[in-house]
């Protein structure tokens, strides 16, 4: 090896025969391999860790901003600090690599604080939590470095990966990591410890423990994405955020808290519930308007303003739409309302009313007053099962008939009905059919609800067996609707299924 220099270079070469021959520096023992002497101040920073690879040397600010941690490294760049076992800062400025085998790859003031952290660049980023990952953008964040929960233990047995609490904790669920005495957790040659089942007090973890005791142990939520986009959070376990939100407005953010949860981009968004998705948002070119999934596994597909509240519930598109419904579907539409097991597929203010089942059609461009219900058309789909002669209402689930599972109308309203019913044995046995129809009207309250005039209830449909059952419509004035009753047979079993149609007006 030569060294040649001159006023404006050094330089070190190779000599030898050979075509190719490296070169070597090496440490001896575990000393680091670094690009200035630590001399823990400013100028050389403070001592690097064991095998530590610092290259860093631009002025630091601070002397621990060097490679400390063991097997660290920080390959060029500004300010940068890799303090932890394995972690490595590739280059940009102010940069710092807290966790174990944390990575930052560049950018300017970015962090991975815990344990497998990486972000890949922008700007002001933070992987705060247990792999985390942070693609690019400005403000981003994963989950908290913070622990959800600490739980006391009545068995942990070595070998086992059974554990009992000493108590129950409604924040403790799968998929969270776990560490405490005997659990076990290494940071370079096995992933963590996980929660794998949970049977009340009883844990079931991803790896068997290595020590029998009763440790209190700490819980974390881990595996937080960001892709990229502005101020974006992804604070759920398992949680990802596409992009979009505000760089310059953090209350624009996207917000993914849920557990699994996942917003793709848009403005202000937040899914919170276990398993929730947001699609995106649009606005008016002005402002932006939040679309909220808070219900398990529910959704907003896109649109703007929109609430898919309920568990299961969805929401497709359109504008200030709510879905306070389980199971509950919106499929567009401006300012529809579903509360129950229901369905509304656009329009402009429809209600679902809380009938469970109840399918609306709205008017497309409210004709008469922007208000929730005041003009549209709706099924419901009513059934009953009878092993009687005795008249039994239909209704739209198993409960008996109430306000819920009827044809039931708000104050000052009136409907048109019309409708088909079936009614047959097993076996392709006896069978008859209905038609009705109506008007049905309610004023101040369920006790004034009336019919206008005599609905009809013809049937041209029978078999001869069942030439005696029968359908009534009547007025109910304890709930407020129409009631629909089927009288069949005495010991005979007999299902009656409806379809009931309504035009509906209210004030």
């Amino acid at each position: 090896m030569t060294i040649q220099y001159d006023n404006l270079n050094s330089t070190i070469s190779a000599v030898g025969s050979a075509t190719n021959i490296p070169i070597n520096i090496q440490p001896k023992g575990t000393g680091a391999l670094q690009a200035q002497v630590a001399d823990s101040t400013a100028t050389g920073g403070n001592a690097r860790g064991a095998n530590a690879v610092d290259w860093q040397s631009f002025t630091r600010t601070s002397a621990a901003q060097v490679a400390s941690g063991l097997v660290s490294t920080i390959l060029g760049g500004a300010r940068n600090t890799s303090n932890s076992t394995g972690t490595v800062v590739a280059g940009g400025t102010d940069n710092t690599a807290g966790g174990t085998n944390g990575v930052v790859v560049g950018g300017a003031s970015n962090t991975a604080a815990l344990a497998y952290g990486s972000v890949v660049g922008g700007q002001n980023n933070s992987a705060l939590g247990i792999y985390n990952f942070i693609g690019n953008g400005f403000g981003n964040s994963g989950n908290s470095t913070s622990a959800i929960t600490t739980q006391a233990t009545t068995a942990v047995t070595s070998g086992s990966t059974a554990v009992t609490l000493s108590g129950s904790n409604a924040n403790i669920r799968v998929g969270l990591v776990v560490t405490g005495t005997g659990i076990v957790t290494s940071n370079t040659t096995t992933p963590y410890t996980y929660v794998a089942a949970i049977s009340g007090t009883s844990l079931t973890l991803s790896q068997a423990a290595s020590a029998t005791g009763t440790p209190t142990l700490t819980f974390y939520t881990p595996h937080g994405v960001v892709v990229g986009g502005g101020n974006n959070q992804a604070t759920g376990a398992y949680s990802f955020i596409g992009g979009g939100g505000d760089a310059g407005t953090a209350a624009n953010r996207n917000v993914a808290s849920g557990a699994w949860s996942t917003v793709c981009g848009g403005n202000r968004n937040t899914a919170s519930g276990l398993g929730s998705f947001v699609g995106g948002n649009g606005g008016d070119g002005a402002a932006f308007y939040p679309n909220t999934a808070s219900g398990l596994s529910s959704a907003v597909v896109c649109g703007t303003n929109n609430t898919a509240a309920a568990n299961f519930s969805i929401i497709g598109a359109g504008v200030s739409n709510n879905n306070t419904g389980l199971y509950g579907f919106i499929g567009a539409g401006i300012q529809n309302t579903v509360n129950t097991i229901a369905a509304i597929m656009g329009g402009v203010n429809g209600n679902t009313r809380s009938i469970i089942g109840n399918h609306v059609f709205p008017a497309c461009s409210s004709p008469i007053i922007s208000a929730s219900g005041v003009s549209q058309a709706a099924l419901l789909i009513l059934a009953t099962q009878t092993t009687d002669a005795t008249a039994t209402a239909l209704r739209s689930d198993p409960s008996a008939a109430g306000t819920t599972n009827q044809v039931i109308l708000p104050n000052n309203s009136a409907y048109f009905f019309r409708g088909e019913v079936v009614s047959g044995v097993t076996g392709g046995g006896n069978t008859k059919g209905w038609t009705i129809e109506g008007v049905i009207k309610r004023g101040a309250n369920a006790a004034s609800t009336a019919l206008v005039g005599a609905p009809t209830v013809t049937s041209s449909f029978a078999d001869a067996g069942a030439s005696t059952w029968t359908i009534a419509v009547t007025a109910d004035t304890t709930n407020g609707g129409l009631r629909v009753t089927f009288t069949g047979q005495a010991g005979t079993t007999i299902r009656t299924v409806a379809q009931i149609r309504t035009t509906e007006m209210t004030y």
